[in-house]
C-alpha cells in the first residue's frame, strides 16, 4: 500500500531557513524533552513547509530520510555532534549544542528538492509550536483563503465532492504550492490555473479569466447552480444596466473596504444575482480576492479595481441569464397564497 505523503509546517529561527534555501544546511534537526511532533510524525517523502519565525513562508523541502532518536544520553547526543554538526550548519548557533543537552528525542531529516517560493505568504499560527502536521491541524488554511462558510455548502470543500477526473479541483486550504508559491489542488496536487493570467486583471482577457475560474470545484458550481425566483425576477426588472450599477456598489461596500465588515461571511448565498455572482467569479470576501485576482487585504480597493471586479461579475450574469436585456422588463411581483380563514 502506498503511503500518504504528509505536509508539515516548521518554523525556523535565522540563520536556518536561509542556510537550507541555499543548500548549505542539508539536515534538519528537531530535539525536544518531550515526545513530540515532529517525532514519529515525519516520514519519508514528506514535504515541509519552511516559515520564518515571525515571518513568512519562504520555501519548502522533500524530506528525504529520516533518522529518529529517543531516550538520548549526553554520550549519544555528543555523537550526533560529532556526525551531524556540519550538515545541521550547527555552527551557525555557538550555542546550538548546549541548548540541546536535555533532550530525550531527536528528529534529524535529510533535506532534498529544496523550492524557494517566488511569493512567500503568511500562515496564521497563533501557538508558540515550533512544528505543526497540517492535516492533523485546524489551522490549516492559509492567510489569503476564505473562511469556512459552512451550511448547506460546506460539502463543496470535502475531498468526497472533490470532482479532479473532471477537472473541477479544490484550491481552498491546501497546503501545495508550486515553485512560485501559487496554490495547486489539496487533493490531486494538480498545477492547473494560470495565476499570472488572473493576477493581470486585464479586462480583454476576461472569458479565459473565466474559465480559469471554473477549473475551481467551488467557482463552477456556482454556473451550474439554478437561480432562485427572488433573484431571477430581480435581474429581469433591473436590466443590464441597472443591475452593473448594483453589482458596483455592492462590490465597493462589501469588500471595498481595507477591513470590510465581517470578513469572509459578508455575501449570502441568494436572494439577488450578485450574490450568486460573487461567489463564482471570487468577489465574496477579500480572502478570496486576493488569491484569485492578486489585490491584497488590507488596503481600500481602487476604482479600477472595482470596475474590474464588476465586469467580471456582468460576465458572470452574462453566462447563466444570456436573456437578460439592457432596460430590464416588467415583472408581475409573487404572491404569497391566502390562507382562508376556518
Amino acid at each position: 500500500m502506498e503511503k500518504q505523503q504528509r505536509q508539515h509546517l516548521a518554523i525556523f529561527n535565522p540563520p536556518f531557513l536561509d542556510l537550507i534555501l541555499e543548500g548549505r544546511k542539508t539536515v534538519e534537526g528537531r530535539f525536544s524533552k518531550v515526545r513530540c511532533a515532529p517525532y514519529g510524525t515525519v516520514q519519508e517523502g514528506d514535504v515541509v513547509l519552511m516559515k520564518e519565525s515571525g515571518g513568512l513562508v519562504k520555501g519548502s523541502f522533500l524530506v528525504a530520510k529520516v533518522e529518529s532518536f529517543e531516550n538520548l544520553t549526553q554520550e549519544k547526543l555528543k555523537e550526533l555532534e560529532t556526525c551531524y554538526s556540519e550538515t545541521l550548519c550547527s555552527k551557525a548557533d555557538p550555542q546550538y549544542w548546549q541548548k540541546r543537552r536535555a533532550s530525550k528525542y531527536a528528529t534529524l531529516m535529510h533535506v532534498a528538492e529544496i523550492t524557494r517560493f517566488e511569493r512567500p505568504f503568511p500562515f496564521p499560527k497563533k501557538d508558540r509550536r515550533g512544528w505543526v502536521v497540517l492535516e492533523q491541524s485546524n489551522e490549516q488554511q492559509l492567510s489569503f483563503f476564505p473562511e469556512d462558510e459552512g451550511g448547506k455548502d460546506a460539502m463543496e470543500y470535502d475531498p468526497s465532492g472533490s470532482r479532479c477526473a473532471e477537472g473541477l479541483h479544490t484550491f481552498f486550504r491546501t497546503t501545495l504550492f508550486n515553485q512560485d508559491g501559487y496554490p495547486c489542488c489539496r487533493w490531486c496536487g494538480v498545477d492547473l490555473v494560470d495565476w499570472r493570467l488572473l493576477h493581470r486583471r486585464s479586462q480583454p482577457a476576461l472569458d479565459s479569466v473565466i474559465v480559469e475560474l471554473r477549473k475551481e470545484y467551488w467557482r463552477d458550481s456556482w454556473f451550474r447552480r439554478p437561480i432562485d425566483v427572488r433573484a431571477k425576477n430581480h435581474a429581469l426588472r433591473k436590466g443590464k444596466n441597472l443591475l452593473r450599477e448594483y453589482a458596483k456598489g455592492r462590490i465597493r461596500s462589501s469588500v471595498g473596504p481595507a477591513q470590510p465588515y465581517r470578513d469572509g461571511f459578508q455575501t449570502p448565498y441568494a436572494g439577488n444575482i450578485a450574490f450568486y455572482a460573487q461567489h463564482a467569479v471570487a468577489t465574496c470576501c477579500r480572502n478570496c480576492i486576493e488569491v484569485w485576482h492578486g489585490i491584497p487585504k488590507g488596503r481600500e480597493l481602487a476604482n479600477q479595481d472595482i470596475a474590474y471586479l464588476t465586469d467580471l461579475v456582468m460576465k458572470y450574469v452574462d453566462v447563466v441569464m444570456s436573456e437578460l436585456n439592457e432596460d430590464g422588463i416588467h415583472v408581475p411581483p409573487i404572491k404569497k397564497p391566502k390562507h382562508r380563514k376556518e
